[in-house]
């Protein structure tokens, strides 16, 4: 039955550079893995709203088995608004969020869970596409049963 849609994302994908696994011993250095997640906000993500510097937050978590790479809980990502060509065949270059406009923390117990502030000015905005790249340590094993939801 038709529904509506409330602060999600739509156009989703997640694409990750390799499925490969992780080394399962503790002296092999693990590899990161670029993950790639494609979305496409329903509503507009502002540093201030709802309250004056407190909004534009994103919350990621991944299966259970993935590890956020981060130092010290501080984690990097890559945030940009995709370009495009509109109606009057102009292109639109892509936005990006410098790192000093971005803050990437992994929770502390559960190290697949990143939250991304976003601490400028600018907005993700409703119905543009966007993409955030993360880097993960991939699960020492590896199936259908770890892969999960992200």
């Amino acid at each position: 039955f038709p529904g509506f849609t409330l602060w999600t994302m739509t156009d989703t994908s997640i694409t990750p550079v390799t499925a490969a696994r992780s080394p399962p011993t503790q002296n092999v250095a693990k590899t990161p893995n670029p993950v790639t997640i494609g979305f496409r906000p329903f509503n507009t993500i502002d540093v201030n709203s709802p309250m004056s510097g407190i909004g534009a937050v994103l919350r990621i978590t991944a299966p259970a088995e993935f590890l956020i790479v981060n130092q010290d809980l501080e984690c990097d990502v890559m945030l940009q608004q995709d370009g495009y060509v509109t109606e009057l065949k102009q292109t639109v270059l892509p936005v990006m969020w410098d790192a000093s406009e971005v803050v990437c923390r992994v929770d502390p117990v559960l190290t697949n869970v990143l939250t991304v502030k976003l601490t400028s000015s600018k907005m993700v905005m409703k119905s543009m596409k966007y993409t955030l790249v993360v880097q993960v340590f991939n699960p020492i094993t590896y199936g259908p049963e770890t892969m999960g939801s992200w």
